[in-house]
């Protein structure tokens, strides 16, 4: 292998290797939130409501109670009977995060959704969720 062939080959694995290590690292910032959204739904799946309502942010809780979000779960069994979440974007902005994807229940219904989390005492918490529709929307 000539010296040119080294170089090159060294500064495109240096290159991917350094790309690699950035996208670890976001992973990694991005972590929280989403272990916590996937508590939240273990909670949902196994628990009674009641202790899942009081895990979400104090934020959501004084704005939802827990009756609605009750009738919300019927609505929407993904959250409820889930069986995958899969987030295609994250952002984290300090005490903030917001998680864009899907969540996909046991009998294969996908609900796409946005959530936004909140950092309260050191934990990451709900603070609202939003149900996205798909498609093109009009707006006048």
């Amino acid at each position: 292998m000539s010296k040119t062939t080294t170089i090159v080959l060294a500064v495109v694995g240096g290159f991917a290797g350094f790309i690699a290590l950035i996208i670890t690292i976001a992973f990694m910032a991005t972590s929280g939130p989403v272990k916590a959204v996937e508590a939240e739904l273990e909670l949902l799946k196994s628990g009674p409501v009641q202790e899942a309502y009081e895990a979400l942010a104090t934020g959501f809780r004084e704005t939802v109670p827990q009756s609605d979000f009750e009738r919300f779960l019927a609505t929407y069994p993904s959250f409820t009977k889930n069986q995958k979440v899969s987030f295609s974007s994250r952002d984290v902005s300090g005490d903030e995060s917001t998680l864009r994807g899907t969540l996909t229940d046991t009998d294969g219904g996908v609900t796409p959704v946005q959530i936004r989390l909140v950092k309260e005492n050191g934990a990451w918490r709900i603070l609202s969720i939003e149900i996205l529709t798909s498609g093109i929307q009009v707006i006048d």
